[in-house]
């Protein structure tokens, strides 16, 4: 599997004056206008590449000189540290766009400066920016009656439709199998979890825990039921447990004073322990013992 990673970087036109005037404000001769369009088309040409089925992921390097690929709009419109007000608001419309659909930043964030490149024509011709706010407001209500009239019912199950969809929202940059295999994944796991609202059915994807493993080869597998996959918390505890009991609490065990507390189970606390012979540290270590072998007994009563 294989990445083509384009490495951009951002830059201004440098047609305007940016030194500040000896009296304040803006520099003589400064659009402020054509130098938010300008901006706006930089971040345009940023994003550009890594949008459609042939997207390359961006290279970024963070502040200690990590390099860290990306395809994600959201994420890349977050690295990207902008002091810009033309950057801000597109983060904020990325956000927004993430926020609601977890889904089409980088869609939200290109059709945000199209119509901004749209609007520049307008503004050359005099026409007030409230005015062509209010055309792009008409255009939107035209555009979802539009949808709404052309949009066709179709069975939230039909496999071929949902492969459709992941194979979509896995991008081109992946290989043909792996990509054919995740998407397979992804629609048996979504279809197992779906559940039925007033609003037609929904996934969430909390609902679905990923657990990525590094290797020698790809392999995809969806498991019905949950993988815990943590440390030993002591090396004493087995490696291996067969035929093993779970006790599902409704809370979690936290540090505190002695004894058991509804609705919260409360260990030893870290208070310090003066112990002046080996008798007393024995007499501490049964203490410790019998308290812990009182809380087994009493859940599993």
């Amino acid at each position: 599997m294989q990445r083509a990673l384009a490495t951009g970087a951002m830059t201004t036109p440098a047609a305007f004056p940016s030194t500040p005037s000896p009296k304040g404000g803006k520099p003589p001769g400064f659009d402020l206008l054509a130098h938010n369009r300008d901006m706006a088309g930089a971040i345009e040409s940023f994003l550009a590449p890594t949008y459609g089925p042939g997207g390359r992921a961006k290279l970024f390097l963070d502040p200690k000189g990590n390099a860290i690929p990306a395809t994600d709009g959201a994420r890349m419109l977050s690295t990207l540290d902008s002091p810009h007000p033309v950057g801000k608001i597109l983060r904020s419309v990325a956000t927004a766009q993430d926020d609601e659909w977890a889904d089409g930043t980088k869609l939200a964030a290109l059709l945000a400066v199209r119509l901004l490149h749209r609007s520049g024509s307008l503004l050359d011709q005099g026409v007030r920016p409230a005015r062509i706010v209010r055309g792009f407001e008409i255009g939107l209500e035209w555009a979802i009656e539009s949808a709404e009239a052309s949009a066709v019912a179709l069975d939230p199950f039909e496999g071929a439709l949902l492969l459709d969809v992941a194979r979509g929202c896995l991008g081109g940059w992946l290989d043909p199998r792996p990509r054919e295999e995740l998407a397979e994944a992804v629609v048996q796991a979504a279809t197992r979890i779906a559940s039925q609202t007033p609003g037609g059915w929904r996934c969430r994807r909390e609902d679905i825990p990923v657990f990525a493993k590094a290797a020698g080869a790809f392999s995809v597998r969806v498991i019905d039921g949950y993988v815990l996959d943590r440390w030993r918390d002591d090396p004493n505890m087995p490696p291996r447990v067969e035929d093993a009991r779970m006790a599902l609490l409704d809370a979690e065990p936290i540090r505190g004073k002695a004894g058991v507390h509804e609705p919260r189970l409360r260990w030893y606390g870290e208070s310090k322990v003066r112990l002046q012979s080996p008798a007393q540290l024995d007499g501490f270590i049964a203490v410790g013992e019998d308290y812990t072998r009182g809380i087994v007994e009493r859940l599993q009563a």
